[in-house]
């Protein structure tokens, strides 16, 4: 099965390595270039609580790869969904599986612009990563991730790309209602990326302070009214 990785940051470059490392057939594909050559030079460092490894992923810019590709995982900022699916659009045929696990609202809308819902996979992950540099992911702790058919179908598909992330250590299971799922980590994100950016501190950190939820009760109903516009319903 021929994968990509469509955002290879943190997240693509934690994912990426890790299909890779069990045997399938996985190419990066990123627009950063210094990033991209990184890869190719010295391959991509991973670092965990196993240590660093150097794995030698194939990494490209999106006008140098080539080749029909079976699974399409986008894992863009959601700033970078439509200008990535437009450099990318020669690797997807009407066969093509897309999948999404990007953080935020909006991509699915992007998406189905260019590829038909009959084709294309939802999820969301609560695994983390971080870049220390070009070519360079920290990759520490564990998750879950939820994925399925957009259309909320059962489908074969979504089994197969649920195996070849559990094969590959990356814990998923079926999703029963994904979009919610989305919208609980985009609130989660929400409340607590600010909090950890003005205050230095972790999410850990924040959660133990006496006058926490006097903070966040207030963005937290604002963001429960949207969801309901949307009709989604959240419960704090």
């Amino acid at each position: 099965m021929n994968i990509v990785i469509v955002g290879a940051g943190a997240m693509g470059s934690r994912v990426g390595s890790a299909l890779y490392k069990n045997d399938y057939h996985v190419q990066l594909i990123d627009d950063w270039e210094e990033h991209v050559e990184a890869i190719q030079q010295n391959g991509l460092m991973v670092i965990n609580e196993k240590g660093k490894e150097q794995v030698y992923i194939p990494a490209h810019l999106p006008k140098d790869c080539a080749g029909e590709v079976d699974l399409f995982i986008i894992l863009t900022k959601s700033t970078k969904t439509e200008s990535m699916m437009k450099s990318c659009l020669h690797l997807i045929s009407e066969r093509t599986q897309v999948l999404t696990l990007q953080n935020g609202l909006g991509n699915i809308e992007v998406l189905t612009k260019y590829v038909s819902k009959e084709q294309l996979f939802v999820g969301v992950t609560t695994y983390s990563a971080k870049l220390s540099g070009p070519g360079m992911v920290e990759a520490f702790g564990s998750g879950k991730t939820e994925i399925m058919d957009v259309t909320g179908q059962q489908k074969e598909e979504t089994e197969r790309i649920i195996q070849i992330f559990n094969h590959s250590a990356i814990h998923a299971i079926i999703s029963e209602n994904v979009i919610k799922s989305i919208w609980n980590k985009v609130a989660f994100n929400s409340v607590m990326n600010p909090l950890c950016t003005l205050t230095k501190s972790s999410a850990g950190v924040i959660g133990t302070y006496c006058h926490f939820y006097e903070i966040i009760d207030p963005i937290l109903d604002e963001i429960i009214k949207v969801a309901e516009v949307e009709g989604i319903e959240l419960n704090k």
